[in-house]
């Protein structure tokens, strides 16, 4: 029984005065910054509603000295709206609410964003137009002109913060 009693002790002596005690969970709150790098570029003609961007985080995120994101763990943004650019120069849109990245455990974080990508308006075609119900027909034909498509190129950063807390 004392040698039990001893190994205790000397047990309980090692890891409280050697730093040994188990390390203590550090807390991350909503709203922690980082930032995100698209791997492939997108526009508003290829993608859908609900399609997921795949991205990348792009630096080492470090909270009180622990590593919390590691960089190049995976990421991904979610598509809430998007529209194809349309005839008369109307441009293409897309809009990117939220998304999620992996933290240093492997675990998913939900991560906010919100952002509408709009393509190049292109005026001149309903200038034509209208001037053409006035003056020359053949003017109208401007109206099929299409205005540009809301592009996000590849290795664009992103900068997002977590939407909620979660412990390391």
């Amino acid at each position: 029984m004392k040698k039990v009693f001893v190994f205790f002790v000397m047990f309980s002596f090692v890891f409280t005065y050697l730093g040994l005690t188990p390390a203590k969970a550090l807390n991350i709150q909503r709203g922690t910054s980082l930032t995100v790098t698209l791997t492939d570029s997108y526009d508003s003609k290829s993608v859908e509603i609900g399609q997921k961007l795949s991205g990348r985080i792009a630096d080492d995120i470090y909270i009180n000295g622990k590593l919390v994101f590691k960089k190049d763990d995976s990421a991904t943004l979610s598509v809430a709206d998007v529209e194809k650019a349309r005839f008369w120069g109307r441009p293409g849109h897309m809009l990117i609410m939220g998304g999620k990245a992996r933290n240093i455990k492997g675990e998913m974080v939900r991560i906010e964003y919100h952002k509408k990508i709009t393509g190049e308006e292109k005026t001149w075609p309903i200038v034509l137009g209208t001037i053409s119900i006035f003056f020359l027909f053949p003017l109208a034909l401007a109206g099929f002109v299409k205005g540009g498509q809301a592009k996000l190129p590849a290795n664009m950063p992103i900068d997002v913060q977590t939407a909620e807390s979660f412990s390391i």
